[in-house]
């Protein structure tokens, strides 16, 4: 079940970062998923499996609207190679679909993503533009993401 991100949700969030720090995150990164759950957190979803929090991942609009990055991507390890990244994502696609009118000026989708992760999203039609070296912490690459609010559906 995908479901809004609720303020009790938060401690089990930070756990599951924590479990995936430094595979996938820097630790120097838990206080800015902090922030962003406190200022953004009206555009994050959780997913849970078996009555648990599994995972989430959100939204975050840039540049007057004009651009959305998918933001803070994240699942327990114990949860991850069984889909439920890609059921996030697509909820979060549908859900900018859904409300396209109220975001009129959207051109496109972006993902800040690393090495470890970016081929998920070249599955879902994610484009790779950038790559800098050390961005996230130490062997941890920016690999910006990108792809047009108007190819949702592939």
């Amino acid at each position: 079940m995908i479901r809004s991100y609720l303020e009790n949700d938060r401690d089990a969030l930070i756990d599951i970062f924590k479990l995936n720090t430094p595979k996938f995150f820097d630790a120097n990164e838990q206080k800015d998923f902090e922030s962003y759950l406190d200022e953004y957190g009206g555009y994050y979803f959780v997913i849970e499996q078996d009555g648990k929090i599994a995972g989430g991942g959100g939204l975050k609009f840039q540049n007057d609207k004009k651009i959305v990055r998918i933001s803070w991507d994240i699942l327990h390890p114990d949860s991850q190679g069984r889909g439920l990244g890609s059921e996030l994502l697509k909820y979060r696609l549908n859900w900018l679909s859904e409300h396209i009118d109220q975001h009129a000026h959207l051109r496109k989708i972006e993902s800040w993503t690393s090495q470890v992760s970016f081929k998920f999203y070249e599955k879902f039609g994610f484009g790779l533009c950038e790559i800098k070296k050390n961005f996230w912490g130490p062997e941890l690459n920016l690999y910006l993401m990108e792809k047009d609010f108007t190819r949702l559906s592939s």
